[in-house]
């Protein structure tokens, strides 16, 4: 275990020196020629920080709904019940942030 901690570590510090190396060449590379760098579409973090906070609300919610099913000795597994509430609430994170996001897209969307 200790040695995939280990690797995990050295794999995350490798791909966070290599992320901010990319981004520092692109930065400068538009900064030498603004005209040769062509953005296409829009750059919508709003949607994907909208989609990981209702999935990490989801996950934190079901695990206190997994420690409500284990002291109500609703399952025999303990692990079950935790994996259980992680999955359903996750993933009903997922569907209302898909939901407010096909609900805005409707909205911005001009009428006919």
């Amino acid at each position: 275990m200790e040695v995939f901690l280990v690797f995990l570590g050295i794999a995350t510090i490798v791909g966070v020196s290599k992320y901010f190396s990319y981004k520092k060449q692109l930065l400068d590379r538009v900064a030498l020629n603004p005209d040769d760098v062509k953005l296409v579409g829009q750059m919508n973090m709003g949607n994907e920080a909208l989609r990981f906070g209702l999935l990490f609300i989801g996950i934190a919610l079901g695990i206190i709904i997994g420690a409500i099913l284990t002291k109500l000795n609703l399952f025999n597994d303990e692990l079950f019940a935790y994996l259980t509430g992680i999955f359903l609430c996750g993933g009903l994170g997922l569907v209302v942030g898909y939901l407010l996001e096909s609900k805005k897209k409707d909205k911005n969307s001009p009428n006919e």
